[in-house]
């Protein structure tokens, strides 16, 4: 737009708001505090706008070419890895997406753009002015190795307490994060990466606590057993995080709406909805 036809914009939407909106500050032209207060209002109707004209470009989905970055567990990654590299291969060949661990990422990198979005535990991360959907309930379950000596069903917790364990643990630095068991379940040996905890226990006598929806997958292709543990009710709702920079994103929509249907299809995984919290 021309100069002259920007004023004149700008001189409508001041007689319709009444309100200067944008004033001069030095050198600098700034908006004023009642036009600060619009932006979030006028994030969701843009946002709106570009979803429902979103499908006009439905068939350039391939012609996209764009960097994602997603700060999520290893857990997440058996849940979602797989149909997302599907959902990439045939939808977004050229968009490009890059993994790295929550335990090297900061809430602050969602705000900036910098981390695209946060598949995370909804507890770790606190920030009310970020997004967020929720997309998987996680539950938890003993696993050992098959035929273990010590192992049979309607076990005593006193007795499993005496079984040497090993379990997940994060970074102390970064904040510790626990799998909650029943009282007294102390592990041996802790490591960052849940699933590298099947490979332990298949050749060890250890036993350790682990979701569901692993357990069952890994259980399928290695000698481990999963057992039901009596008082272990730890309940886990993973969501999804994203910053407002990428609300109004068309690539970021298409993929936030995707999330659940990139979900493995396993019967093991328990999908929540926004009224299911």
């Amino acid at each position: 737009m021309s100069q002259p036809a920007v004023s004149e914009a700008l001189g409508r939407l001041r007689i319709q708001f009444g309100d200067e909106l944008l004033v001069r500050s030095g050198r600098k032209m700034v908006i004023t505090p009642f036009a600060e207060g619009l932006t979030g209002s006028l994030d969701k109707i843009l946002s709106g706008i570009e979803l429902l004209t979103g499908f006009q470009r439905a068939d350039k989905l391939a012609d996209i070419e764009q960097k994602l970055v997603i700060a999520t567990a290893d857990s997440a990654l058996v849940a979602i890895g797989v149909r997302l590299i599907n959902y990439l291969s045939e939808y977004l060949p050229r968009v490009r997406v890059q993994f790295i661990d929550l335990q090297n990422f900061d809430q602050s990198q969602l705000k900036s753009g910098e981390v695209d979005f946060a598949i995370a535990p909804s507890f770790i991360i606190d920030d009310e002015t970020l997004n967020n959907i929720p997309l998987y309930r996680e539950d938890f379950v003993c696993i050992s190795r098959a035929r273990h000596p010590k192992m049979r069903a309607g076990m005593t917790l006193e007795e499993l307490n005496a079984i040497s364990k090993v379990g997940f643990g994060s970074d102390p630095k970064k904040g510790s994060l626990r799998v909650q068991g029943p009282p007294g379940w102390e592990e041996q040996l802790l490591i960052s990466q849940m699933t590298l905890l099947p490979y332990l226990v298949e050749n060890s006598e250890s036993i350790a606590l682990i979701q569901r929806h692993i357990a069952t997958k890994f259980k399928s292709k290695m000698n481990i057993e999963v057992h039901e543990i009596e008082g272990l009710n730890w309940k886990v709702d993973v969501h999804a995080f994203w910053g407002n920079i990428h609300e109004n994103s068309y690539i970021h929509a298409w993929v936030r709406e995707r999330l659940r249907d990139m979900l493995d299809n396993n019967s093991e995984i328990e999908l929540i909805h926004a009224n299911k919290i």
